[in-house]
């Protein structure tokens, strides 16, 4: 394990890491849209003469068409005045795609009050994608009181389904409410289905080894899974296991500052903060930059890292006037630029 070290003249770092927690909405699924159909170039003109008359199907395909643009006509506003009156005609796709654009703000003022009313129709008639919605924004507290218990209900109806994204944001609220060995449960069973967030919390879990046996190899084998698919918290502490040599990898600093700097670069405060260590102390693989590490610390400070002020502060005291003016305005670029 590493040791914790002063920031001045070491050549060790403590790379750290952080849990955050979060919940994704899911945007309209591939396979509830409509085919394209190059042949159809007035395509549209013989839907809406149906939608017109009042076909609930007609006004959800030419409410697809109109989201997707695939018939030359991208219009999110007609897109949610179609979807509405499908919804009104108790087709549930429409309704789901309904509480997404209000979710979202597509077309639409954001109301999640809306996007509750509207994905609770769906998800009262079984539709998983409007169930997993649901249960997140019971969980968030988003358009209604916040409930974890029927947060959790209404996530365990649509991950029971096979959604995975729903299995993934069941085990992160079993995650954060502290049950940690169902977290484990379904962080497993969506990793193994290919999810890079469950993969990325799976790996954390064998690093941390709290409610599983402590094992760096399988770490580092889900860590690993969950950085290919460019999960940037996933590269970040994949970083580590290069920079140190664990888990059976073999050291590669090169390796791991590549990691870091997607990481950083896409906006991780961890990333930004460990980036910022190896310039504060430099290596051979990056030398020695105080006026970098100081816009890096900045950067994952302003970012939501609230340890890094105190290495920002610290940083600050190596540098001339002249230098931490340049250094100033570089933190500036950092943290507009490189934000999530």
């Amino acid at each position: 394990m590493i040791k914790k070290m002063p920031i001045k003249n070491n050549r060790k770092i403590l790379m750290c890491v952080v849990v955050m927690f979060f919940f994704e909405v899911l945007s309209i699924p591939v396979a509830i849209g409509v085919t394209e159909d190059t042949a159809a170039s007035n395509k549209m003109t013989y839907i809406r003469k149906d939608a017109d008359k009042g076909d609930a199907t007609a006004q959800f395909k030419l409410a697809e068409l109109y989201r997707s643009g695939s018939e030359g006509i991208q219009s999110y506003k007609d897109a949610v005045y179609w979807y509405s009156l499908a919804a009104k005609q108790g087709l549930t796709e429409a309704q789901y795609n309904l509480g997404v654009m209000y979710a979202h703000g597509y077309g639409v003022s954001q109301n999640y009050e809306k996007a509750f009313e509207c994905y609770q129709m769906a998800a009262e008639k079984g539709f998983p994608e409007a169930q997993g919605n649901l249960g997140v924004l019971y969980s968030k507290g988003s358009g209604v009181i916040r409930d974890y218990g029927k947060a959790i209900a209404w996530l365990n109806k649509a991950a029971n389904s096979g959604l995975v994204t729903a299995q993934t944001n069941l085990a992160l609220l079993y995650d954060e409410t502290n049950k940690k060995d169902l977290a484990d449960k379904w962080y497993r069973i969506a990793a193994e289905q290919g999810d890079k967030v469950a993969q990325y919390h799976l790996g954390r879990l064998y690093y941390e080894g709290v409610i599983i046996k402590k094992d760096y190899n399988k770490a580092a084998f889900w860590y690993d899974k969950s950085a290919s698919q460019g999960f940037i918290k996933a590269q970040s502490a994949l970083s580590i296991f290069y920079y140190e040599g664990l888990g059976g990898i073999t050291v590669n600093k090169y390796k791991a500052i590549e990691l870091l700097r997607k990481s950083a670069t896409h906006g991780d405060p961890v990333a930004q903060h460990n980036l910022a260590l190896i310039y504060s102390v430099g290596t051979k693989e990056l030398p020695l930059d105080n006026k970098k590490a100081y816009a890096w610390f900045s950067a994952a400070y302003a970012h939501g890292l609230d340890k890094s002020v105190q290495y920002k502060l610290k940083m600050e005291n190596r540098l001339t006037p002249e230098e931490f003016e340049k250094a100033r305005i570089l933190s500036k670029e950092y943290i507009e630029k490189y934000k999530n």
